[in-house]
């Protein structure tokens, strides 16, 4: 997935091209380097697991113990930023990805996240901010 980062293929997709979504690369390599009670997906990532964000942008945000370089993967345009919080403070809940469950920062935490730091991951900050507008409603 990216230099030094691997994931088992999941029985269900053997035989068949198969690429897990970016937010389980990114959960899985932040959990990977400080464990998975450690790192929440927060932002966009978790706007995009909540529905928010219908479709799935080139850009990971996970939350952790230390800021950190992104890492950028290999077999798909596609970038992971690592941002330092407490993530005991957040309020978080797991969520299912095609690389088993990840914590993610609940709707009621990522709609402030984003209307905070929406440039947060490098997408568009128009975008993050229209999905945070329309889970405020």
């Amino acid at each position: 997935m990216a230099t030094g980062y691997y994931a088992i293929i999941p029985p269900s997709a053997h035989g068949q091209e198969w690429t897990p979504s970016l937010e389980a690369v990114a959960y899985g390599v932040g959990a990977a380097d400080y464990g998975p009670a450690h790192v929440t997906l927060m932002g966009l990532s978790a706007a995009r697991l909540h529905g928010g964000i219908p479709r799935a942008l080139a850009t990971a945000v996970v939350a952790g113990p230390k800021q950190r370089p992104a890492v950028v993967l290999l077999d798909r345009p596609g970038r992971i930023t690592f941002v330092r919080r407490d993530v005991e403070r957040l309020e978080a809940e797991r969520m299912t990805t095609d690389l088993g469950t990840a914590l993610a920062t609940t709707i009621e935490q990522t709609v402030p996240d984003l209307a905070r730091c929406p440039e947060l991951g490098g997408a568009a900050a128009d975008r993050a901010r229209e999905w945070a507008e329309k889970a405020a409603t």
